[in-house]
């Protein structure tokens, strides 16, 4: 539990502590959220996602504060574990982005970063059969890339099945 609580009850009632009762979730193609620890980013993402729904599927795009290349790494370890259980990966989608030519399918830039392991516990909060594809987005990766991958994830988005699908990128916010 560096992040967030370590136990899934703890881990719940802080999340409740943080989304609003009164929110009315309403489809939203994507949103950003913050990455730290719950005590400084929670509030923020507890408002964030209460107002949004949470599709079975996702894209997690996420940054790496360790690595500077691939600029686009696909995770193919299988699923997110945390407290509150397995989110799964989204096979289909993801062998649609691994097929994608700027993205390399590599795990390293996952393992340690932690932009993507703190949104986790939300989406499955709200959502707890959510599916995911994570990209860590490296810092060679530069506008035209950005732009380029950008239009590819939604062509593959609209190539899989109809399952709607939700964009979520993690972020800094500083």
């Amino acid at each position: 539990g560096q992040f967030y609580p370590g136990i899934a009850e703890e881990l719940r009632a802080a999340i409740e502590s943080y989304t609003p009762a009164d929110a009315a979730p309403e489809a939203v193609l994507g949103l950003l959220s913050p990455h730290a620890g719950y005590t400084f980013s929670g509030p923020v993402a507890g408002r964030t996602f209460a107002r949004a729904q949470v599709t079975e599927r996702v894209v997690m795009l996420t940054p790496s504060h360790n690595f500077s290349s691939p600029p686009f790494a696909l995770w193919t370890g299988g699923g997110w574990q945390t407290p509150l259980g397995t989110a799964e990966m989204d096979q289909e989608l993801t062998s649609a982005l691994a097929e994608l030519p700027m993205v390399s399918v590599n795990d390293r830039p996952h393992v340690p970063e932690h932009s993507g392991e703190v949104v986790v516990p939300f989406l499955q909060y709200h959502r707890p059969d959510v599916r995911l594809s994570v990209v860590c987005i490296t810092a060679s990766a530069g506008l035209e890339d950005l732009l380029a991958f950008g239009r590819a994830v939604a062509e593959a988005l609209t190539g899989c099945a109809a399952a709607e699908s939700l964009v979520v990128a993690s972020s800094d916010m500083s």
